[in-house]
């Protein structure tokens, strides 16, 4: 394969291509339209030019249509994360601008190889799922914590003991009569009404695609849900769209870097110590850090692992590190021996 490689920076109506070759030398850039046209004037232009691989940010959102377009015309697409592309910008200079971001998509690659991109359509229709369930979860949290603070203005022991977590709870507050009349007190009334009735509905929805995400689970995803404890259809669901292709990870040593779940090296003189890794995926270390809290919570293999490295020596600290790679592991092993071809 080619050692030139095109970096992408795409945007909602055009992309930049940058292509280097094998010393990280920009030797050409052009931008293109995010479109059809945009996509096969952006091909030739690569193949004028001999690339052999595409280093693209965003290949979930902006740069989607680019590479199923590579792809399917039997070209090869690798994901760079955009901590990736920062921390490769800042290296040689620091400066920003389309150009200079597509430039360092291709260096991060030349660098450090990265996972080739295999669209996965079950896999696809379930990130759909997820994005659109934690939307409407992220506007259910926002409701919450808006008519809690309206209720607290007339009522806070109300307010301080609501607990909205079912959709009867929600219909209860439909009903909402503030403990004294007023026109403010009116104002917040129908407010509490007007959003208690949404969020009712909005609560229905989302425990809707929570069962139609269980359902349209993927054999990899219910793998994951039979043998980790902790880890149940919606947690499942983010591991495989954030993951992908798990053989983008020629190691568990990989996946675990990418995961944050291998704590970085910072030892200094006579001290040894690790810190938490915050380079990697976010999604992915919140997820693994639900799983633990639930298995310390209520699974007591966890706990016995715990009490095991605190008695080795560990602080608290270094105990919950090492059961955050030990869960790491097992993804990655899962997942590994659940790999099939990957149907696009």
């Amino acid at each position: 394969m080619s050692t030139v490689v095109a970096g992408v920076d795409p945007h909602l109506d055009t992309f930049t291509v940058a292509v280097c070759n094998a010393n990280g030398r920009c030797i050409a850039d052009e931008t293109f339209g995010n479109d059809p046209d945009g996509f096969n004037q952006a091909a030739r232009f690569a193949q004028r030019l001999g690339v052999g691989v595409w280093a693209v940010e965003g290949t979930g959102t902006y740069g989607r249509c680019l590479t199923d377009h590579i792809t399917r015309t039997g070209g090869t697409v690798v994901e760079v994360p955009p901590r990736r592309t920062a921390t490769t910008r800042r290296r040689v200079g620091g400066s920003k601008s389309d150009v200079i971001d597509a430039t360092a998509c291709a260096r991060a690659h030349l660098e450090t190889p990265l996972g080739v991109v295999t669209h996965n359509n079950e896999i696809e229709a379930i990130r759909v799922l997820v994005a659109w369930r934690q939307s409407l979860v992220d506007t259910q949290t926002q409701t919450i914590c808006r008519i809690k603070a309206r209720i607290r203005e007339l009522d806070p022991p109300t307010a301080a003991h609501l607990r909205l977590e079912s959709v009867r709870a929600w219909r209860r507050l439909i009903d909402y009569q503030p403990p004294i009349a007023s026109p403010h007190a009116d104002a917040i009334r129908d407010l509490v009404r007007y959003e208690a009735a949404t969020a009712a509905d909005r609560l229905t929805q989302i425990r809707l695609l929570e069962r139609r995400i269980a359902n349209q689970m993927p054999t990899q995803g219910q793998a994951l849900i039979d043998r980790i404890y902790g880890i149940g259809p919606v947690s499942a669901a983010m591991i495989l769209t954030h993951v992908s292709d798990i053989t983008r990870f020629p190691t568990e040593a990989k996946f675990a870097m990418w995961a944050a779940a291998a704590p970085l090296d910072a030892s200094s003189g006579r001290h040894q110590h690790h810190r938490h890794n915050r380079g990697g995926d976010r999604q992915m270390d919140r997820v693994l850090e639900t799983a633990i809290r639930t298995q310390l919570a209520h699974h007591q293999p966890a706990a016995d692992y715990i009490k095991h490295r605190r008695a080795s020596g560990d602080t608290n600290r270094q105990a919950f590190r090492a059961l955050k790679r030990h869960l790491a592991r097992k993804i990655y092993r899962t997942l590994k021996q659940h790999t099939t071809t990957q149907p696009t």
